[in-house]
């Protein structure tokens, strides 16, 4: 692929943006290609899995990060969970690890996923769950794009990898134990409110988890997943007496034991179709090596010249955290589950995508990733826009198939909007326009669009709006997004409306204080 050199500066490093091959594009000078062989070397996924300041109750005390294993924009994330209770699953502090789930949200303020968590041990589980955890030291930990690995104290060892939709894990045993190697593996844990079931073959498991509830929200999801392992079950057993969680061991002697799992959210058959399409028979090294090419292709399309190793790593790790989400919903044949519970099949060639954590990525992320990705780019703003045509309206902060009105404004149309002037414009954008147009009157999307519409502002005190100035300005924003993409399109009407509308927050400057600041219904300021 030809390159298409972006020039920035970072501090002393000049940055040489490569995402897309082009008539006019220029390659990338020798000296900036060995600089990027392998930027995935750069990446230290531990960043943001300890506290960096005060939690005042939304998880802002931190980057609520993961370091376990995952693709670019990947479907599953196989991470390590500690015991100490944190949004993205690991507390740096903790060296007591209690499973490794196959779910996870990088950087959220709220807990979601950590569904099915395995756990490898030698012998029989502790009869109490909250004892079923593992020590481990850093020194015996190891974590870069696309795999992750840990030595415990107890001698067992776990290494990870991944595919965009499937898993693959190898468990190794010690041999100075002489109690029979075994795992669990519970359907019915997740880091909120979980339920499961997990149907047990000769050396398959296979089931869903019903779980959810984020940021106390109503919002559910079904998962199912399908483990086949490389060798049979010596014994079997419901975890607990539960058939929501599954005990396994095997044959007396057996130091190493292979796992392949998929994922999916329409059914077993296509968890089981992922994993059997993305992995083939590979082996796990194969399969580790081929995460590690495929994110050197995302990180390298982004060329760094100059700077220091600091810098370099700095950049590539927080590039990398940058590509997590959202993640891939729709399955190897395109099927996915719908905001609506129907199944739907995306274009071929084609991915749907889900967790949009719309206000805290519409300003910035999907505007990098249609700069570096625009196929990938345009596909997230197409499932925006299916996102919104199921549910009748377009949420601000979406989990799998749900919403969850957490947040404020109405960053989504926005994000589209923006994909869309950065160069990922192979959606149905006008099929956007018009339905970000018509939420624009939905209580759902936007509330108090009554009074921003009539008063050009939302009053202080407006019931159901979390912060009235703040949600004029981001109605404002997502309206002068709007306004572009409708003059792109050469709808000049929607786009004087729009444009009008996206001067709302002139009405809420205080002359007198020189701020923006909220306003009382009769235009006085509180």
């Amino acid at each position: 692929m030809r390159l298409h050199p972006v020039a920035a500066a970072l501090t002393s490093a000049v940055l040489l943006a490569s995402p897309l091959p082009a008539a006019s594009a220029t390659p990338a000078t020798a000296e900036s290609a060995r600089a990027t062989d392998d930027p995935a070397g750069y990446v230290n996924p531990f960043v943001g899995t300890a506290p960096g300041g005060t939690d005042f109750g939304h998880g802002g005390g931190a980057g609520n990060t993961f370091p376990g294993a995952t693709a670019a924009l990947g479907g599953i994330q196989w991470s390590p969970d500690t015991v100490t209770r944190q949004h993205g699953g690991y507390a740096y502090k903790d060296n007591r690890i209690r499973g490794f789930s196959l779910t996870h949200i990088s950087g959220a303020g709220c807990s979601d996923y950590g569904n099915v968590p395995f756990m490898p041990l030698t012998g029989r589980p502790d009869p109490d769950p909250a004892a079923r955890h593992a020590t481990f030291s850093h020194s015996n930990e190891e974590a870069s794009p696309g795999s992750y690995g840990v030595r415990f104290d107890n001698g067992i060892r776990t290494q990870i990898s991944v595919t965009q939709r499937s898993g693959i894990a190898r468990f190794t045993y010690p041999a100075g134990d002489a109690r029979p190697a075994g795992l669990t593996v519970d359907a019915g844990r997740a880091f909120n409110k979980a339920t499961g079931k997990i149907s047990v073959g000769a050396r398959t498991l296979s089931g869903y988890t019903d779980s959810g509830g984020f940021c106390h929200s109503s919002n559910r999801y079904r998962l199912y997943f399908h483990v086949v392992f490389d060798r049979p079950f010596a014994h079997t057993e419901p975890l607990d007496g539960k058939t929501s969680g599954a005990y396994v061991s095997f044959a007396p002697g057996t130091r190493t034991v292979t796992a392949r799992v998929g994922v999916s959210f329409v059914d077993v058959a296509a968890a089981r179709r992922n994993v059997t399409v993305e992995q083939g028979k590979r082996s796990y090294d194969q399969l580790h090596g081929a995460a590690r090419d495929r994110w050197n292709e995302w990180l390298g399309r982004i060329a760094v010249r100059g700077g220091t190793e600091t810098q370099r790593r700095v950049f590539y790790t927080a590039l990398y955290h940058a590509l997590l989400h959202p993640s891939a919903f729709s399955d190897t044949d395109g099927r996915y589950r719908g905001m609506d519970g129907k199944v739907h099949r995306t274009r071929p060639g084609h991915v749907q995508y889900a967790d949009f954590s719309g206000w805290d990525v519409y300003r910035s992320q999907g505007q990098l990733l249609a700069l570096i990705a625009p196929h990938e780019a345009s596909d997230i703003a197409q499932s925006i826009l299916n996102q919104g045509r199921q549910a009748g309206y377009f949420d601000r902060w979406t989990v799998a198939n749900g919403g969850t009105r957490v947040m404020v404004g109405d960053p989504l149309p926005a994000m589209a909007a923006s994909i869309h002037a950065f160069g990922g414009t192979d959606f149905d954008a006008r099929g956007l326009l018009r339905a970000a147009v018509a939420g624009r009157q939905d209580d759902r999307q936007r509330p108090g669009h009554q009074q921003y519409d009539t008063l050009g502002y939302i009053p202080a005190g407006t019931k159901g709006v979390w912060g009235s100035a703040a949600t004029t300005l981001e109605y404002a924003i997502t309206d002068a997004a709007l306004a572009h993409l409708a003059g792109r399109l050469g709808d000049t009407k929607t786009q004087a409306v729009l444009t009008r509308a996206a001067g709302n927050w002139r009405n809420l400057f205080n002359p007198v204080s020189g701020y923006i600041q909220p306003r009382n219904a009769d235009g006085s300021w509180p």
